[in-house]
């Protein structure tokens, strides 16, 4: 499955806890990509990088964003197949 590919449902993404969608598209980046904490508060911005950390659905080490598990428990009851 390419990148973008998925679209999450919003009632999905209220059911699993998260405030709106843009928070489960930062968990499926950092499950991806695993990108560099800048680059991920550059691209989701400040609120949603430090609610993903600070509820520990997303953790730092390094200087990269990695998912927890808590994080990929929620991501997959937002609907996201986990084929990869």
């Amino acid at each position: 499955m390419k990148q973008g590919d998925f679209r999450f449902s919003p009632r999905k993404v209220r059911k699993a806890g998260l405030p709106s969608t843009p928070y489960a598209k930062a968990l499926r980046a950092a499950w991806e990509n695993t990108p560099t904490l800048q680059r991920f508060r550059q691209v989701f911005g400040p609120r949603v990088t430090e609610y993903l950390l600070r509820t520990g659905l997303v953790t730092e080490r390094g200087n990269a964003v990695l998912l927890s598990p808590e994080g990929k428990a929620v991501l997959s009851r937002c609907g996201y197949p986990f084929s990869q």
